[in-house]
């Protein structure tokens, strides 16, 4: 096993279209943070190619193997707020090496589950390490840091503190039941989250 990979990671090769989706998606994003229309977030000054392409990439591989479908409409809604990494609210955080934590933000939105991803397009696979939900994340005040000494905080979360990637998976089959029995009994699924 590789240093810093979980014993129940899950490995996912990289289909070659997806190395070209993220690359081009990377780029249509780094465009738009040149021209002023995206801003670096979290105290990054420099252009962020390399990051946006790679974690797209790991965005792409953990959509396409939990079934989920990827959210390409970009980083932010129309109404500022940040838009999930697929269409039903999960977040892709993508690292490497493999032994980096799992960073959450404070103003990530609490109700949402958070997947790490360990990879790089160009090895072709990326690990599944785990995931858990930001507000359980935010209660754990010993994983808020700023490593790096930039004025940049925020929930850092070690791979083996995760809850493991073969839970995910149980979490959305039954996520999607109790959403399937909300609309089979008329019940709303606005402001619902499971």
């Amino acid at each position: 096993m590789m240093k810093g990979l979980r014993s129940d990671a899950i490995r996912v090769p990289v289909l070659r279209g997806e190395i070209k989706k993220a690359a081009d998606e990377g780029v249509r994003r780094n465009l738009l943070a040149i021209d002023g229309m995206l801003r670096n977030t979290y105290g990054r000054t420099e252009p962020a190619w390399n990051l946006n392409i790679e974690g797209i990439g790991g965005e792409l591989v953990c959509c396409r193997y939990f079934g989920l479908d990827w959210n390409d409409s970009g980083p932010r809604n129309r109404d500022g707020v940040k838009a999930p990494d697929s269409k039903c609210g999960v977040e892709v955080r993508t690292v490497w090496p493999h032994d980096k934590r799992l960073i959450v933000h404070d103003d990530d939105v609490d109700e949402r589950p958070f997947v790490l991803m360990a990879g790089q397009l160009a090895q072709l696979e990326f690990w599944v390490q785990g995931w858990m939900f930001a507000h359980e994340i935010k209660q754990q005040r010993k994983w808020w840091a700023d490593p790096q000494r930039t004025n940049r905080w925020a929930f850092f979360v070690p791979a083996k503190e995760l809850r493991s990637a073969a839970s995910f998976y149980e979490y959305l089959k039954k996520r999607d039941a109790l959403r399937a029995a909300r609309t089979e009994y008329g019940l709303p699924l606005a402001g619902w989250t499971a």
